[in-house]
């Protein structure tokens, strides 16, 4: 969602919190409860094998519950478009009924803000 490199990945996890330096860069593993955890994961496959993968909207909820949950209304806007220099397209192209589908699931003041601030675009 954001245009530039990434140096540190950030993971919910519904175990420990955990950071991984390695030579390609940080892996920040962050403990999310299992009621949060478990909506708005796909399973994925490759020839590697299966993984779990967030949606791009479970992705913002989740970042906004680690990141931003004390901002409200254009605060949040600005924050999600100016500090995290994600793409307002992104965010308007977001699918709306499954970020209410986590934020019923999420029980989070922060994700309902979110929901909020994406209605203003």
């Amino acid at each position: 969602m954001i245009p530039e490199g990434v140096y540190v990945v950030t993971n919910a996890s519904a175990t420990k919190s955990k950071v991984f330096n390695t030579p390609i860069g940080t892996f920040d593993y962050t403990y999310l409860s299992h009621y949060r955890y478990a909506v708005g994961i796909d399973q994925k496959e490759n020839e590697a094998g299966r993984f779990l993968v967030a949606t791009p909207e479970k992705a913002l909820a989740d970042l906004i519950h680690f990141k931003s949950r004390k901002l409200e209304g254009k605060d949040l806007l600005t924050d999600l478009l100016e500090a995290r220099r994600i793409d307002e397209d992104l965010l308007k192209n977001l699918d709306k009924k499954h970020l209410f589908e986590i934020g019923d699931q999420y029980r989070s003041k922060a994700v309902t803000n979110l929901i909020n601030v994406l209605g203003m675009l």
